[in-house]
């Protein structure tokens, strides 16, 4: 049976706060949605380890959701939109002739032009 994400919250953070106990992180969550999975990991981690929280979406509103799941941490916020228009010029894909970009929920496909 495989493990879900949160499943592994628990050996991550231990992992990290055995190999790493004087170290701080930023935690970049991409996709974030309402940051909720990434409060859970913040939490389990410990804030000590955690320097700065990025929530990434497309969404202004799943990133004010990210932000106010996180507002009681002790971390720096810098929330990230990205705009759902421009993906394909930070996410390029290679094509080859007579291809396209079409980006749609968060999958980068590559379709051939008729």
């Amino acid at each position: 049976m495989e493990k879900g994400e949160l499943d592994l919250f628990d050996e991550i953070a231990k992992y990290l706060n055995q190999q790493y106990p004087e170290e701080r992180f930023s935690l970049v969550d991409i996709g974030s949605g309402d940051g909720q999975k990434a409060r859970v990991f913040a939490e389990k981690v410990g804030e000590k380890l955690i320097k700065a929280y990025y929530p990434v979406d497309i969404q202004p509103i799943e990133l004010a959701a990210a932000l106010y799941a996180h507002s009681e941490g002790k971390y720096a916020k810098h929330p990230t939109l990205l705009d759902f228009a421009n993906l394909s010029s930070r996410f390029p894909l290679k094509m080859q002739p007579n291809e396209k970009q079409f980006y749609e929920k968060w999958i980068g496909i590559t379709l051939p032009t008729d």
